[in-house]
């Protein structure tokens, strides 16, 4: 069996950590996992899967590959893929980066937060630092990048009350918006942290509602204001969150994997 992973997105070592997992149930059935490139030749005979991750690159070449199999992120995804080939497609999530469980412990909800790409944030962080603060919260950034490690992430996570998402639509080859994952949801949902996002055609596709809706720099800034003074609405919204990334957790996700070879 070849798993080929197109993910280059290893900021907080997501993929590392499912093949570390997964190897040895990968050695036992003379399967590999590859990350990255695709081998110059392989085995047609063998199973063979392709997380293409949040990129549509590679979709023309497995077009002719019909015993190649598309692992994508979501259920939005799936059906991007399988409108372009006839290849069997399979959805497995990405892992959130909350690998123990950990729960927000602070008491009071003052701090907003941004874990992400610059690319990916569609506000001016210094103008939302500056409407939040007028409303009497604080503001934090940690930028994701390839050095950023995963433990990082989790620490960033435990000092702030509030995430926000804000990803608006827009088309950057190869990665279009519907190959998506939902992650900037599931790893503060993990924590039972709320957050406030743009709804991008991920989460209008899979009809989310664990996160508070925001439309405008203004929409975010109110939300903020009322998850931070309105104690029902913070815990409705960190409950539900975190029902939905529940079964993102890396456990779980290995176990997808593990499938993939009985």
């Amino acid at each position: 069996m070849n798993i080929f992973c197109m993910n280059r997105r290893l900021c907080y070592e997501p993929t590392f950590d499912i093949i570390s997992r997964c190897s040895e149930q990968f050695k036992n059935v003379s399967g590999n996992f590859y990350v990255y490139t695709l081998p110059q030749k392989f085995d047609l005979e063998i199973p063979s899967y392709i997380n293409v991750s949040d990129s549509d690159t590679f979709l023309e070449s497995i077009r002719t590959l019909p015993n190649i199999k598309v692992l994508v992120m979501t259920p939005v995804g799936a059906e991007y893929v399988l409108n372009r080939i006839s290849n069997e497609v399979i959805t497995i999530y990405e892992n959130h980066c909350n690998y123990d469980r950990e729960l927000r412990t602070r008491k009071e909800v003052k701090v907003v937060g941004y874990s992400g790409s610059q690319r990916c944030l569609g506000l001016n962080p210094f103008e939302l630092k500056g409407y939040l603060k007028n409303v009497g919260l604080e503001f934090k950034v940690l930028w994701l990048e390839e050095s950023t490690t995963r433990k990082e992430i989790v620490d960033f996570y435990k000092t702030i009350d509030i995430s926000i998402a804000y990803r608006i639509p827009y088309i950057r080859k190869p990665h279009p918006p519907e190959m998506k994952g939902t992650i900037k949801l599931t790893s503060p949902g993990s924590f039972k942290i709320p957050t406030v996002a743009f709804p991008d055609c991920v989460y209008k596709g899979l009809n989310l509602d664990c996160y508070v809706k925001a439309y405008s720099i203004k929409d975010v800034v109110n939300g903020c204001k009322l998850l931070a003074t309105n104690k029902d609405m913070y815990e409705t919204y960190s409950n539900l969150a975190y029902e939905y990334a529940k079964d993102k957790h890396i456990d779980t996700i290995v176990k997808q994997y593990n499938q993939l070879i009985n």
